[in-house]
């Protein structure tokens, strides 16, 4: 009995082409005719008799359990091309019907005679798909291929689990000591301390030996004197530079110079203070104070020197600080009970 899909196969030809042939064999002699090597036994190259009637169809059986699918099977032969039709108008697209169930197979009529070859016809629209055949017979084994270029190499494995701790070992000898580590950085300075009480009083010192008589001076009297004081407070907005102040011109001659130079910061941060009765260029007296980071704080510096000077110079009072900003302002006033611009002044009296 021959496969399901071998007994739907209308002709030797068919069934030639669904079984497959050997190289080197031709399935047709030369009259058309199919090769008796490729007929089941029994079947005579005799001329081909009549096509017998289609048989009746079969009750629908029940549904079998559906098979592996088997290979798709050679196209069939086309047929004769039609009349083309007058293009009808476009149906409504009908609801897809329930699938019956497949019937039995009816019983394979004799082979008519082969007609004429017909013109090719229009390729049909595709068939639903038929219930899959019984599975074929395995071909035999093709020769084997070359081998495959050898495949990366693996990702490494997940790393095994941590084995027990072993037993302690014994104690290792005591090193060497090593050399001694370069000296830390010095800390930065502390927050001044608070002033201490005053102590008491100390006894009265001995009357020291009297010194010796000085040499006369000369005539007093003032001969001249000038003051400046500063009009408008200035900004040290740059650390360590100097800013000027009030200034008086001296003329030549020996002149005593005192100045005062008051300083306000309206911002936290440890701040140095340094003022000076200079030229620019010559520098006569300076001062300096330190205060802690407060917001606010003021400090002022006095000084005093004796100038003699050989030629008219402008002498003037300068002031810098270690925390330039524009919230530190040499006054001209003081920040608080203010008395004019009394905060920061130079004077001068000349002596001779």
């Amino acid at each position: 009995m021959l496969p399901r899909r071998l007994r739907r196969l209308k002709n030797y030809k068919d069934l030639i082409a669904a079984l497959g042939a050997p190289d080197g064999i031709p399935l047709l002699d030369a009259d058309c005719k199919v090769c008796p090597c490729y007929l089941p036994e029994g079947i005579g190259g005799g001329a081909t008799g009549p096509q017998g009637a289609a048989g009746a169809d079969g009750a629908p059986g029940q549904d079998g359990a559906p098979g592996a699918q088997g290979p798709i099977g050679p196209q069939g032969p086309p047929g004769p091309k039609g009349d083309s039709g007058d293009a009808g108008a476009q149906g409504d697209a009908g609801a897809v019907g329930a699938t019956g169930p497949a019937g039995a197979d009816g019983s394979t009529g004799a082979n008519g005679a082969q007609g004429p070859k017909g013109d090719t016809g229009d390729a049909g629209p595709a068939g639903p798909q038929g219930i899959a055949g019984d599975d074929g017979a395995a071909g035999p084994a093709g020769p084997q291929g070359e081998p495959g270029a050898t495949g990366p190499a693996g990702n490494d494995g997940a790393p095994g689990a941590q084995g027990d701790t072993g037993p302690a070992g014994p104690a290792g000898n005591d090193g060497a000591p090593g050399e001694q580590g370069p000296a830390g950085q010095n800390g930065a300075p502390g927050v001044q301390g608070e002033t201490g009480p005053t102590g008491p009083q100390g006894d009265v010192g001995q009357q020291g030996l009297q010194g010796q008589q000085g040499i006369q001076g000369p005539t007093g009297g003032v001969l001249a004197f000038t003051s400046a004081a500063l009009g408008a407070d200035v900004q040290l907005a740059v650390s360590n530079v100097y800013v000027d102040g009030p200034s008086v011109t001296l003329a030549a001659g020996t002149w005593l110079v005192n100045a005062h130079a008051t300083l306000i910061r309206n911002a936290t941060t440890l701040a140095n203070y340094t003022a000076r009765i200079s030229t620019g260029v010559v520098h006569y007296a300076s001062a300096q104070a330190t205060q802690p980071s407060q917001n606010p704080h003021a400090v002022t510096l006095t000084m005093t020197t004796i100038l003699v000077l050989a030629v008219q110079t402008v002498v003037k009072v300068q002031a810098a600080t270690t925390a330039g900003s524009t919230t530190t302002l040499l006054k001209a006033a003081t920040g608080v009970n203010a008395s004019g611009n009394t905060a920061t002044q130079i004077a001068a009296v000349r002596l001779a």
